[in-house]
């Protein structure tokens, strides 16, 4: 039987994945580059073709661990790209996650919604779209991205123009002490970051440290994961005094980039027994 690591050679996530794996051992795991689905690999009814040699038949697929981030490149043939997506989304047995679930990215007020059912704090937040804004109102809060587009979380006081042209999701701002939260299955990891930045992400000198979390954020992580029919999310915290303001949840978290920080691989073997590799 078995696994499929399906996205972009370029990932990093995947390169990281894949440095875990004693290829010797694993030989039961396979990469699919999606930019040569159509080219050099094809998706038949009845399974995987390489041209290098070789076939995987579709039942012989026991999980896939889905890293499909973008829409397909223009050379990607489409046609075999949608079988791609329902052989994820209705075919196969375990697939983290699913795309159809991943769908929960784009947009960030749903997110809150649901966290907020879930009894999470949630930050004061609102959207603004084609609005100039008055600044000494909101010293105090950050804008970012509404969807899954990446974009830089900063202080609405250092945007020069005061304007906002597409939807951005505006919050208050509540302090530095930012925490990740991966859920893998009913397994947490919880990371705290010490940066001075608004956005850690971009801040050399950010430092890591592994905390352990009150049972109750934990049990809400799970139950926030599950809401989303998720094996894997990113969820991430803004911590003030004993109150936990839920920012935002990943399906497709870019983990690596915590892991090289805090020296430490326990996310990834929590993905290989969710995956079924170590079996």
């Amino acid at each position: 039987m078995y696994t499929l690591v399906i996205g972009n050679q370029s990932d990093v996530v995947i390169r990281h994945f894949f440095s875990c794996i004693d290829a010797k051992k694993h030989r039961s795991v396979v990469f699919i580059d999606v930019n040569e689905i159509g080219v050099s690999i094809q998706i038949k009814q009845n399974g995987w073709v390489f041209l290098s040699g070789g076939e995987i038949p579709h039942n012989q697929v026991k999980s896939v661990y889905n890293r499909l981030l973008d829409a397909p490149s223009e050379g990607v043939n489409h046609h075999q790209y949608y079988f791609l997506s329902w052989l994820l989304d209705s075919f196969y047995p375990n697939v983290i996650n699913r795309p159809r679930d991943t769908l929960c990215n784009f947009s960030k007020t749903w997110q809150l919604m649901v966290a907020k059912k879930i009894g999470f704090t949630i930050p004061d937040s609102y959207v603004l779209a084609n609005e100039q804004y008055y600044v000494p109102t909101l010293h105090k809060e950050i804008y970012k991205s509404i969807s899954s587009h990446r974009s830089i979380v900063d202080h609405t006081d250092r945007n020069y123009r005061k304007q906002v042209h597409e939807p951005v999701l505006f919050q208050k701002d509540c302090g530095r002490f930012n925490v990740r939260v991966h859920v893998v299955g009913q397994q947490i990891f919880a990371t705290q970051l010490n940066s001075k930045s608004v956005d850690y992400r971009y801040d050399q000198a950010t430092q890591f440290q592994s905390i352990w979390l009150p049972k109750w954020v934990s049990d809400q992580c799970i139950m926030l994961n599950s809401a989303f029919n998720l094996y894997f999310s990113g969820i991430d915290f803004i911590v003030s005094g004993q109150d936990y303001f839920f920012l935002e949840i990943n399906p497709s978290p870019g983990y690596a980039y915590f892991e090289s920080g805090m020296n430490d691989n326990g996310i990834t073997i929590a993905l290989f027994d969710l995956l079924g590799i170590n079996d």
